[in-house]
């Protein structure tokens, strides 16, 4: 995977998310724990996410193990402290800009650009 190509994932998929109702995040149980207990509000979910460089990126495109035809990616970004696991999802059906996952990393989440970007 090359920068570019996840420049461009990031820029499509904010084009769609800072539209009014442009984006959602996927109100999975672990999801909703997680910023609950970050004491975290959903503007500042979606402020994180808009806020995502290629440093951040993790992994991606990868198949989605739910749908078919559908990939996602993952970043990492960091709120209060917490180290923060987002998936996207590069599925932009109905206008929307979809987060499958945004929770606390339970691992460290690697990311291959950050090193060579002196580690900001």
């Amino acid at each position: 995977m090359d920068k570019t190509q996840i420049a461009a994932f990031l820029k499509a998929f904010k084009s769609f998310a800072v539209r009014p109702g442009g984006w959602t995040l996927v109100p999975r149980r672990k999801n909703l724990e997680s910023i609950m207990e970050m004491g975290i509000t959903i503007p500042q979910v979606k402020a994180a996410i808009l806020g995502l460089k290629v440093t951040d990126y993790s992994s991606g495109p990868e198949a989605d193990r739910d749908r078919q035809g559908i990939n996602v990616w993952v970043f990492g970004a960091k709120m209060n402290a917490d180290g923060i696991y987002i998936k996207l999802s590069d599925n932009f059906r109905g206008d929307q800009a979809k987060c499958l996952s945004f929770h606390k990393a339970e691992f460290p989440i690697r990311k291959p650009f950050k090193e060579s970007e002196g580690g900001k």
